[in-house]
């Protein structure tokens, strides 16, 4: 039941990756990155994001600790004419020269070992293939994004204690996939780009002006209750938030 389960999971974010594709959202994402050329990606999922960057001039180090996502996206790049490899760890990925290089580990197991990241320029965690993070008839949007966040929080607060570990310069980027009612989309932007300025490393600065919300979907329709309330049914927008920020 438990493989069964783990399976279904892998196939519906293989599913939404594809349908973010089919958006642009990934390019949208890797159009954030102000310059990066070599870039550290913490899990590649199904390699949408890992080629979109490659598209963009950047060689990539990937962290994927599932095996299946990892041939998948080995598959997928070298279908498009991409030099990718597969390494069984970070050092021995950063001491190759291939356009993208999967390193099939976990990430919180990395973080214990040695391993200088002096040759990135670029972090990027991004969580738009999980579930989405919606945001209803609520006033507290702090206190809802932090409640919403906490099945990614270990993660990206992982990220930025590797960016603080990096030069200064790096570029930090966290994306989050959320849904909220259209007039509430300022305050939703702010209380994410507080949230990661609080899970951020001392040494990595969020910047409040770069965080937005890319809107891909809009719906007719937030929730059951809502509808209740109010006799009709509100715009609703499912959109991606992306942070950034910059160590220093």
């Amino acid at each position: 039941m438990h493989h069964q389960c783990d399976v279904d999971t892998s196939l519906g974010w293989r599913a939404q990756a594809a349908s973010l594709d089919g958006v642009g959202a990934y390019s949208w994402m890797a159009s954030r990155l102000y310059g990066a050329t070599r870039v550290l990606e913490v899990g590649c999922g199904w390699g949408n994001g890992t080629l979109a960057m490659v598209v963009e001039g950047m060689k990539v180090i990937a962290v994927e600790n599932d095996p299946n996502a990892v041939d998948a996206t080995l598959s997928m790049l070298r279908s498009h004419g991409v030099r990718a490899e597969v390494a069984m760890s970070l050092g021995d990925g950063l001491d190759r020269s291939a356009d993208v290089v999967i390193v099939n580990a976990d990430f919180f197991h990395l973080l214990r070992g040695d391993v200088s990241f002096s040759a990135l320029d670029a972090i990027v965690c991004w969580n738009a293939g999980t579930e989405v993070i919606a945001f209803g008839r609520r006033t507290d949007f702090a206190g809802e994004a932090e409640a919403a966040s906490r099945r990614v929080e270990p993660l990206q607060r992982a990220a930025f204690g590797v960016a603080a570990r990096m030069a200064s310069g790096t570029t930090v980027h966290v994306v989050d996939r959320v849904s909220y009612r259209h007039e509430h989309r300022p305050q939703v932007v702010d209380a994410f780009s507080r949230r990661h300025a609080g899970l951020a490393a001392p040494a990595v600065n969020v910047v409040p002006g770069l965080t937005t919300a890319w809107p891909y979907r809009t719906t007719e329709r937030v929730n059951e209750d809502e509808q209740r309330l109010q006799g009709s049914e509100p715009l609703a927008v499912t959109a991606l938030v992306s942070t950034v920020g910059f160590v220093y």
